[in-house]
């Protein structure tokens, strides 16, 4: 077999372990865990940090079934991701929403994917060691902006009440190189403006 056919072989084995870590499955579990939280002294949450464990999922477009029902298909991955993001708050002793209306918020997020497993010298991720042809980020890496809507959607009435709220959004995609299993940062704070007291005509 030649380095070309080898290398199909490789990439379509979804029997194997390999095969099966190119493309994760979708699950309707979730898990999360704190890494920092900084309080006002009044007790109130100024900011926090968590992971979200595995593969980052996408927002999918709703969809028409043959009754003509319009549907999300991404609901068990929403409700999923919010029920662990409740669960996390609740054991930390933040009160869900943490920030209501009128109070505004900032959310940074990293989505750290997982890479394919042709990325993988012998096509095998327990191997931990990357092929130096391997790309950046290559064309089937996720939409930033459909990563970016699961998650909000998840986070909008636990970590805040309203979508509206969320004045400032920062977000970066990038392959796990640490551990190879994929994860979701989140940073979420309140946000403070300050205003001029001279007038603007």
């Amino acid at each position: 077999m030649d380095k070309k056919k080898r290398e199909v072989a490789c990439i379509d084995s979804s029997n194997s372990d390999a095969g099966d870590a190119k493309k994760p499955k979708s699950s309707s579990s979730a898990t999360a865990q704190m890494i920092s939280v900084e309080r006002y002294e009044t007790g109130g949450v100024k900011q926090m940090r968590f992971i979200v464990n595995g593969q980052p999922q996408t927002q999918a477009r709703p969809r028409k079934a043959r009754s003509g029902h319009i549907y999300n298909p991404s609901a068990a991955k929403q409700k999923a991701l919010r029920k662990a993001v409740n669960d996390l708050l609740h054991e930390w002793g933040i009160d869900t929403p943490v920030y209501s209306a009128p109070q505004c918020v900032f959310i940074s997020l990293s989505f750290n994917l997982q890479r394919p497993n042709s990325h993988f010298v012998g096509c095998r991720r327990s191997s931990g060691k990357i092929k130096p042809s391997a790309t950046p980020l290559g064309r089937t890496v996720p939409n930033l902006d459909n990563l970016q809507k699961l998650i909000l959607d998840a986070l909008n009435g636990v970590v805040y009440g309203d979508d509206r709220q969320v004045t400032d959004l920062q977000a970066t995609k990038r392959y796990d190189d640490s551990n190879f299993t994929g994860s979701t940062e989140v940073v979420v704070g309140l946000k403070t403006f300050s205003f001029s007291s001279s007038l603007i005509y």
